[in-house]
């Protein structure tokens, strides 16, 4: 939209006085999302009839919308989103998504706001980016699949309950590492028995797990000792799991309380 265009609909609209730039940004190539169409290409402005032209993907036509819905109603899509992208360089996305997944999702995370996103969310925006290259049941597997490779990525947190999301690190982080962290990290005693379960299988071949076993040992016996709403039979598996880290330490497990 030009200036004078822009200057006529707020003179005619004053309560829009603050949305200059939002109709501004209406500009040829710029990709909006519309909640009902959703992904779509402005095609440019019609000055004899002061209507924005835009081509969403869902609809056969394009549409002739009146510039103050469309500044109410459809959300421009930054130039660097990873839509634009798949937009732009579909045969990029296409290529990713076949050999490099994983670095998809990173692409994802990198131009979410905190570089985080909750499953759902993720899967929404995954579906749009390959809505060209994958059908409903195609996206669903690949999916399916993505998620068990996402766990074993060093470069993102996946989510260990509902509400969790998966992040994008600082810095990576080998999945083991990540077990010992959740160990230190959570109070649930129930939890840590689990999770002490997982770093005595794991200690024979990681390094960093078998130096920590010691602290582990004391933790989990802490954890034991304090814990008020466990079931005997969750503290026996407790016990247990302790005196197997115990006696990879060497030490004596009948002098071990509880």
């Amino acid at each position: 939209m030009n200036k004078e265009a822009i200057d006529l609909i707020l003179k005619q609209n004053p309560q829009l006085k603050g949305k200059r730039e939002a109709f501004e940004a209406l500009e040829a190539g710029t990709y909006c999302w519309h909640q009902s169409w959703g992904v779509g290409c402005i095609k440019g402005y019609d000055e004899a009839n002061h209507r924005i032209l835009i081509d969403f993907e869902s609809q056969e036509e394009t549409r002739s919308m009146d510039p103050v819905f469309c500044v109410q109603k459809v959300t421009i899509i930054p130039a660097d989103h990873i839509l634009v992208e798949a937009r732009k360089n579909p045969e990029k996305i296409k290529q990713m998504q076949k050999e490099q997944p994983c670095e998809l999702v990173v692409e994802v995370l990198k131009r979410m706001p905190e570089q985080s996103a909750k499953p759902l969310e993720l899967e929404h925006v995954l579906t749009q980016v390959l809505s060209k290259h994958l059908n409903a049941a195609q996206f669903k597997r690949w999916w399916t699949g993505l998620q068990k490779l996402l766990v074993k990525d060093p470069r993102i947190g996946t989510p260990k309950r509902k509400t969790d999301a998966y992040v994008l690190r600082e810095e990576p982080i080998l999945p083991e590492q990540e077990i010992l962290e959740e160990f230190y990290l959570t109070k649930r005693p129930l939890e840590k028995i689990e999770l002490g379960a997982k770093l005595y299988q794991l200690a024979d071949s990681i390094d960093v797990i078998r130096n920590d076993l010691p602290q582990v040992l004391d933790e989990l016996t802490r954890a034991i000792q304090h814990a008020k709403l466990l079931t005997q039979a969750q503290r026996l598996e407790g016990c247990w799991v302790r005196n197997n880290l115990a006696r990879y330490l060497h030490e004596s497990v009948e002098e071990l309380e509880p």
